[in-house]
């Protein structure tokens, strides 16, 4: 690991003010290049509202527009992806856009569950299945998939406290 932060906030260039928050974010090193990590820490919490009860709240023209992006960048169809949690899209992106501000051509992103029960792994299966990954399963990282020139892997580690 060459630097690491806590609480990261990335710009999602959607043009709205809010920034996204990654709970850490470090800049590795692979062998002769840079790669990018994020991790989302979970104990019991869900991963926000789905695509489809988020829209369905009336939101604003620009939240309307972020989630419609975020689901575009990430290629992934409107018209199936309702049932999606909105802050995995937020987290998966956010690990795509740092590893091209860093030039790196890969990234994972990482669910840290510390729930003996696994709680809401089914949510991270459900954006897995949908962005191509096919089954995945915990404490293991998927083989890539490249999202805007980026090779990015995600995965779930379970440490129980």
């Amino acid at each position: 690991m060459l630097d690491a932060w806590l609480e990261r906030q990335v710009d999602l260039e959607d043009g709205m003010a809010s920034p996204s928050r990654c709970d850490a974010l470090a800049i590795c090193s692979l062998r002769e290049e840079l790669g990018v990590l994020t991790v989302e820490a979970k104990l019991h919490e869900s991963f926000d509202w789905t695509i489809n009860a988020r829209l369905a709240r009336g939101l604003s023209v620009g939240e309307t527009t972020r989630t419609r992006r975020l689901l575009e960048r990430l290629r992934l169809p409107p018209e199936g992806s309702g049932h999606l949690r909105y802050q995995l899209l937020h987290r998966v992106l956010c690990a795509v856009l740092e590893a091209k501000r860093y030039r790196a051509r890969h990234a994972a992103m990482l669910v840290q569950s510390f729930s003996a029960k696994a709680s809401r792994f089914s949510e991270f299966h459900d954006l897995a299945v949908a962005m191509g990954y096919g089954t995945v399963n915990q404490d293991r990282i998927s083989g890539p998939i490249v999202i805007e020139g980026v090779g990015l892997r995600i995965g779930w580690v379970s440490d129980p406290a």
